[in-house]
Order: structure tokens, then sequence, then C-alpha cells
């Protein structure tokens, strides 16, 4: 089995025919700082981390779910100039599963801003195949910024593919770097900040958000119920005693939480509420918090199922925001899909690329109301036959009886004159 292939085998746990890996070379890597290195480049925030918070915070995981739901969750279809160019990709597409995989892919960039695939193979492309985002871990670039080669991660150590062999959904690069940023960066990056001339960083967002939530279920704890004093005046030192069984003090201390009653000969006995008394205010400070969060997720529909008192006109100003954002991630994932992966299918076919156009559109192909006078006069026309003529008011919901054909046709063609 070859190098590359046991590659393939070791990222997604089936075999697959590939090229050998290429041998990055020793000449200096394009840095978008404006220095050359020759370790490449690393994302900003590690994707394993943000994965992290796409899968642990319920908030984080909705705006990125119904963005990509949004984008590619109706599904997709493919026009095309030459008939035969089309059948291609079709099946091709049905081959790899395609529409399974733009499931995924969409919220891997959502949600990173990045989306790596593998060409099985790049020099004749048979499949692609998605590699997990936790397995990239550096990309090679040319003094010029283009992708020179990949490095991956895997069982069998680190290697390097080349960037033919790689399809790489990069959404909106910052700064020209070599990974792109989704929507959870900014939640997950800390912020350094310089007051009165000393360096300090700001813990990320999601950090932020995950200590208050702790908090409040600290407070919970330990303010749900309040203490409690028991005043017994003259109460002789022994009865204070809580791990003598028997005394007073043990009785308080394994008496049921509800039901239980007391009877004393004590005048003066008394039972006091120990209710500590808290700050007020965090209030503004929540509210802040969990509005930079939603920013920071630029879905605002979010905050329609969360708060009360939106009217429509704000409801639908919320909603052209969120598709605006849509309309941008289908027109990136629908570049990358025909130039990186229709293109290079279509020419090694032998069709001219820019002949053929190939092209994927979002949604269903709409299909034109046809009425029975357009069938009548499709069938006089001679454009459909009289069982297709049959077939078509069938379906729209004629009962029809078999016929002999000759009279059936006589009929017709009188009805129609």
């Amino acid at each position: 089995m070859g190098f590359l292939a046991r590659v393939v085998e070791a990222l997604t746990g089936r075999r697959g025919t590939a090229t050998a890996v290429y041998e990055v070379s020793r000449r200096t890597i394009y840095s978008p700082t404006g220095t050359t290195t020759a370790v490449g480049e690393s994302p900003a925030v590690p994707l394993r981390q943000l994965l992290e918070v796409y899968v642990k915070d319920p908030t984080a995981r909705a705006a990125v779910d119904y963005l990509a739901d949004q984008a590619v969750g109706m599904g997709f279809y493919t026009t095309a100039k030459i008939p035969e160019a089309k059948e291609l990709v079709d099946e091709f597409c049905e081959q790899v599963g395609l529409d399974e995989m733009l499931q995924a892919t969409a919220r891997e960039v959502v949600a990173t801003g990045n989306s790596f695939w593998l060409k099985v193979t790049p020099e004749r492309l048979e499949s692609v195949r998605q590699i997990p985002l936790t397995n990239v871990s550096r990309i090679y670039r040319r003094s010029d910024g283009t992708p020179e080669a990949y490095e991956l991660s895997t069982r069998l150590g680190r290697v390097r593919l080349r960037a033919e062999e790689v399809v790489h959904f990069r959404w909106n690069p910052i700064n020209n770097e070599a990974f792109g940023s989704g929507l959870l960066r900014s939640l997950a990056e800390p912020l350094t900040t310089n007051a009165g001339g000393q360096l300090d960083e700001r813990m990320p967002l999601y950090k932020m958000k995950a200590i208050m939530q702790q908090s409040m279920i600290l407070q919970f704890q330990k303010f749900s119920a309040p203490n409690e004093l028991w005043i017994f005046p003259n109460l002789p030192a022994r009865e204070l005693d809580v791990e003598r069984e028997g005394t007073v003090a043990w009785h308080i201390k394994n008496m049921p939480p509800s039901g239980a009653r007391w009877v004393t000969n004590q005048a003066d006995a008394d039972v006091k509420l120990a209710v500590a008394e808290r700050s007020r205010g965090f209030d503004s400070y929540v509210r802040c918090l969990l509005d930079e969060y939603h920013l920071g997720l630029q879905t605002p529909v979010l905050r329609l199922f969360l708060e009360r008192g939106f009217t429509e006109a704000s409801a639908k100003v919320a909603a052209s925001f969120a598709e605006r954002k849509v309309v941008a991630l289908q027109r990136f994932l629908k570049r990358v899909l025909e130039r990186q992966v229709f293109w290079p299918l279509v020419e090694q076919a032998g069709f001219d690329a820019r002949e053929a156009n190939v092209r994927i559109h979002w949604g269903q192909p709409v299909r034109p109301q046809i009425t029975v006078s357009d069938m009548l006069r499709a069938y006089e026309l001679g454009a459909i036959s009289l069982e297709e003529l049959r077939h078509m008011l069938m379906k729209s919901g004629w009962e029809l009886r078999p016929k002999n054909s000759k009279q059936e046709s006589t009929k017709i063609s009188q009805n129609a004159g």
C-alpha cells in the first residue's frame, strides 16, 4: 500500500488509492506578518478548541447550526450546458455523498472558518473525503502566499500533503492568514489590553460566560436553602455536641428537610433564618456579557426565541441580517465547489469546463406550472404522445380509464377543434 493510501486509511478508516506524499522544500515560506518562516502557520485559535466550544456551548451551537442549515439544509441541484457533463457531476455527487458532506462542511466553515477535503486522487479525481479539522496542524505557503503543503497529524505521525491534494474551504481569512476565521474565533480568542502601561489579557468570552454560569450554580447551591440559627437559652453544654446521639444538636443536624416539629418548655426558644445579604446590580453585567456573546455569533434571530418584546418589524430586520450572512456563505461554498471539484472532474472527462458551465444551485429546481390547455396544445403540436398526455393528466388528478387508442385520439381531436 502506498504511503498516502495509508494516510487516507488513517484519516478515514478506509482504504483508498492516492499519489505519493509531497515532501516540502527547504525554501522560505510566506508569513502574513511580513517575515519568512519555514515552520508553517498554525491557526490563531486551535481548531480543536473551537470545536469544543461548538459542542459544549448551546448558544454557540445553535447559532452555527442555524446559519449552516439555512445555507445548505434545503439541498442543491446542478445545471450544465452539456448534458453529459451534468450527468457526470451528478453521479460523482451521489457517489461521494456530497449532500451529507456539505452539511458537515457548512458547520465547520461557520464555526471555524475552515474545512478540508482530501482529493482521491488529485491527478484523476475519483472521490473526495473529509479531513477531520483536528488533524490539520499547519499550512506551508510559498513566497507569493499560495498554499504549498498541509501538515496533518495522523496515527502514522505527521505527514504533509501537497496543496493540489487538498480542497481548503478558507472563509474570511484575516490579514491574509493561511487559515480562515469563523464565528467562534472572536468568542475563543483572548484580548490583550494595555491599562496604564501594564499589559494584561482579557479572557475569552466563552470562558467568561462559562464562569458566570458556574457561579450561578454555586450561588444557587449556597443560598437556595437558608441557614438556620437555633436558640435555646440556658441549654446545657452537653446538648450542643452534634456527634453525640440523642442531644438537641444531634437531633437538629439529623432533622428531615420537611415535616419536622419540635416541642420545648423553654419560653425564649427561637429559630431564626440566617440569610446572607447578597450584592445587587449583577443583572446589568450579565446582560452586557450575553449581548457581547450574541453579537459575536452574528445571529440575531436567536434573540427572537429568548426574549419578549420583539415587534414584527424588528423580527424582519433580524431575519434579513441573517439572510445576508447565509447568502454570502452560499456564494463562498458554491465557488469553491465549482472551481476545485466540478471543473477538474469535467476537464478530466474531456470536456471544456467553461463550455460545460456546470453550476450548483441551492434549493430545489422550480418546476413550471402546466395547465390542461398547455398539455392539449402540446399534444396537438406533436410535442408529446397520447400516452404521455394521459400520464400527465393522471398525475394532475384525472381519473382515466383504459380506452381504445384510436377512439381516444379522435375524441381529443374533436374536443380540441
